[in-house]
């Protein structure tokens, strides 16, 4: 299936404008100037008559104004207007700078976002449909500055310096040759700074400007929805469109008259059809979204630019829809099945036209009982009687030739204008009843709160900004989300550089293009702390508070129920509330799921300290004091034990030296008594008597050393003691060592040994 040529697209885009006027510029036409008029006090349709009161209730724009503070505190009363939340934890960061950058930089910095606001929902309320246009606008700034007279060495440096700077470039070049007159060679450069101020532009575009086919239900399901208005033929060829079939299109012929655009005070010549500068025409132009089969592939949108009025329609742009152009629309009072529903301006209007009749009526009556009629007997008047009756003055006199009665005669009117407050009060619950508003839950009103118990007067509240509040809920759900998805798109789709901003205090570089998954990305509109007066919010908050405050005292900060991030947004809440519009200044912005690290547990007191100082300096006393008396004693033993070993060696010694003189004695008395030749028996007793006394001798050597051995014994048993070694395998090495020793002595010899316990 082939596509749509380009003649086909125009009478297509021709034919859905025509059937989208003539329900705009009728029905919808009629209702927006009445609404308008009324705002205005200005009643065409109830002419006053000559002579009597002219006086116009102020309903709907008294009404209206008690709603838009109401509902832009519901708007406008959290941090952030809007915010992307992402669907994984990867882009969660992501999701929170672009939220920042969107709400501090493309409302407030690139935009006047309260400002925008204020109007998109002004025309909701009084207009039926408000609707924001979103577009991306190239703006590449220039700037030139010139450095002249520069040594070579200076020129160099300044180049090196402008190769690191992107924004910066060398872009002319000069030099004068000072060199015949004794100078020197100078330079001279022109540097350009380029900066990209491109950005997303959001336009509060006229009520009667926005277009939508006649038969849709939603703007995605629309065959054509445009932005119309005109511009000048020069500007069109400035935009690059040829300039033969700009000259060929028609002068701006403005639908209806544009009663609307006169309502409000617009009131210049449309007749311009004969200016001598052919640039400055005004043509009708058609921007926006075109649903058609345009490439033979099916449905799809499509971005259009068609200039001309609907008769005569010339398609200057035609491409594949990149969000070149984008709508946000809010109806207070949607119809379902519809875009165009209903406003408050509408419900409004006729109580104001029954109120100005009624007051019209009472202030006539005033006058009248006032200034009643009077006929006069000009016969029964003296000189001047006339002029003083015609010019009454209080306490004046009027002279009368004959009874008064027969010269003037008073027709009084009885003055019954006080019926008519009851049917005026009606007329105000009525229209209370209507828009949810009154003074009652708008102000504090004196007679409200006399007349009322607190219960029948918080009662009454509620019920009305529940009006409010329904009204904010449709515009944050509808409208304000598609305001922030298109702002997403477009920044994806355009800003292809970082952008250094400051947010938050910080200078941050964005660039959409990091924003990985944004296309799923969901927005969640914040609509403030709720429509109820600030002293209910901050004593509801109070009350929360405290209940936070509890759980985390009693609980902990791993309670589960409550975290330290929900607790500090519950205090910058109250500071919302309280009409402040910096919690920075008094509490940080903890996020809602913040770890909070645990603290250690906390230190003993003072006294707890010192209590235990002493008590520890008398355990190290006690220590040290029993340390010193085991020394001691160890240091006793050990002088017992070498008092010991001391006289057993001396004694050891003493016998030793004892056996060699009797070895050497009896050896020499041997040697003489061989020589005198004594008998051999005798000889042989001599020798066994000898030999006797040298194991007696022996014997009690080995007593001695067998003393000294028990003695280390003993002091090797209180070491084992003391490591927890077996005692009787070492006494039994230390007994083999002993016996090896002395292994030289035939007889055994038996020793007992006691080791003290």
């Amino acid at each position: 299936m082939g596509g749509l040529t380009d003649s086909e697209v125009q009478n297509l885009i021709s034919n859905e404008a025509n059937q989208a006027l003539t329900y705009i510029d009728t029905d919808l036409q009629s209702r927006r100037e009445a609404i308008l008029d009324a705002i205005y006090m200005r009643m065409p349709n109830m002419p006053a008559r000559r002579g009597r009161s002219s006086v116009v209730d102020g309903t709907v724009s008294s009404q209206i104004d008690l709603i838009m503070p109401g509902l832009m505190r519901v708007l406008t009363g959290g941090e952030v207007l809007g915010e992307y939340v992402a669907t994984d934890e990867s882009g969660t960061d992501m999701a929170r700078q672009a939220s920042d950058f969107v709400n501090e930089i493309v409302l407030q910095v690139d935009n006047p976002g309260d400002k925008m606001i204020y109007d998109w929902g002004y025309d909701g309320l009084t207009q039926i449909v408000g609707c924001v246009k979103s577009s991306w606008k190239e703006e590449i700034v220039e700037t030139t500055e010139e450095a002249e007279n520069l040594s070579m060495d200076q020129l160099v440096s300044l180049a090196f310096e402008i190769e690191t700077m992107p924004d910066k470039e060398i872009t002319a070049y000069d030099f004068v040759d000072n060199l015949a007159d004794g100078g020197e060679l100078t330079h001279s450069v022109t540097i350009t700074t380029t900066v990209n101020k491109s950005r997303v532009i959001q336009d509060n575009i006229p009520p009667e400007e926005f277009v939508v086919s006649a038969d849709a239900r939603t703007l995605d399901d629309a065959v054509m929805v445009s932005h119309r208005s005109y511009k000048r033929a020069g500007e069109l060829i400035e935009m690059g469109y040829s300039k033969a079939i700009v000259d060929t299109l028609p002068t701006y012929e403005p639908y209806n008259t544009q009663n609307e655009r006169l309502v409000r005070g617009q009131n210049w010549s449309w007749n311009d059809s004969t200016v001598e500068d052919q640039d400055l025409r005004k043509i009708a132009i058609h921007q926006g979204i075109l649903r058609c089969n345009r490439d033979g592939k099916g449905l799809k949108p499509w971005y259009f630019v068609a200039a001309g009025n609907t008769e005569t329609v010339a398609l200057l742009e035609i491409e594949e829809y990149a969000y070149q152009v984008a709508f946000a629309t809010f109806c207070p009072k949607p119809i379902p099945h519809t875009i165009w529903g209903r406003c408050p301006g509408d419900d409004l209007v006729p109580i104001q036209e029954a109120k100005t009749a009624i007051l019209r009526q009472t202030m006539d009556n005033l006058y009248l009982s006032n200034t009643p009629q009077r006929f006069v007997n000009k016969s029964r008047l003296e000189q001047g009687g006339l002029e003083a009756v015609i010019n009454a003055i209080p306490g004046g006199i009027v002279l009368t030739n004959g009874a008064p009665g027969d010269a003037v005669y008073t027709d009084a009117v009885p003055f019954f204008a006080e019926k008519s407050f009851g049917m005026l009060e009606y007329q105000d619950r009525e229209a209370e009843k209507r828009t949810g508003v009154s003074r009652a839950n708008m102000a504090l009103d004196p007679d409200s709160l006399s007349s009322q118990t607190a219960t029948a007067s918080r009662i009454a509240a509620d019920a009305g900004s529940s009006k409010v509040e329904t009204m904010a809920r449709i515009w944050a759900n509808g409208g304000m989300t598609e305001l922030f998805r298109n702002t997403l798109n477009i920044l994806r789709e355009y800003q292809d550089f970082g952008r250094v901003v400051r947010i938050g205090g910080e200078s941050v570089e964005v660039n959409p293009a990091d924003w990985s998954n944004a296309s799923d990305w969901q927005v969640t509109i914040n609509t403030g702390l709720g429509t109820g007066s600030r002293e209910r919010d901050l004593s509801t908050l109070d009350f929360i508070s405290q209940k936070q405050e509890a759980i985390l005292q009693e609980g902990g900060l791993d309670n589960g129920l409550v975290t330290v991030g929900q607790y500090a947004q519950t205090l910058r809440d109250m500071v919302y509330a309280a009409g402040f519009r910096s919690p920075n200044k008094y509490f940080e912005n903890v996020p809602l799921d913040a770890e909070v690290p645990q603290e250690p547990p906390p230190g003993p007191s003072p006294d707890a300290l010192a209590y235990a100082e002493v008590e520890n300096n008398k355990m190290l006393q006690r220590n040290k004091e029993s340390e010193e008396a085991n020394a001691s004693k160890e240091r006793i033993e050990a002088e017992k034990l070498e008092s010991a070993d001391q006289r057993a060696a001396r004694q050891f010694q003493i016998d030793e030296d004892r056996l060699d003189l009797e070895r050497e004695k009896f050896r020499s008395e041997l040697v003489n008594e061989m020589d005198d030749g004594p008998d051999p028996e005798v000889a042989l007793k001599r020798e066994a008597m000898i030999l006797d006394n040298e194991r007696k001798t022996l014997a009690d050597m080995l007593d001695a050393r067998t003393r000294i051995e028990v003695a280390g014994i003993n002091a090797v048993a209180s070491e084992l003691r003391a490591s927890g070694r077996s005692i009787q395998t070492e006494i039994d090495q230390v007994t083999a060592e002993a016996v090896d020793a002395l292994g030289g002595i035939t007889n055994p010899i038996v020793v007992d040994i006691e080791i003290e316990s």
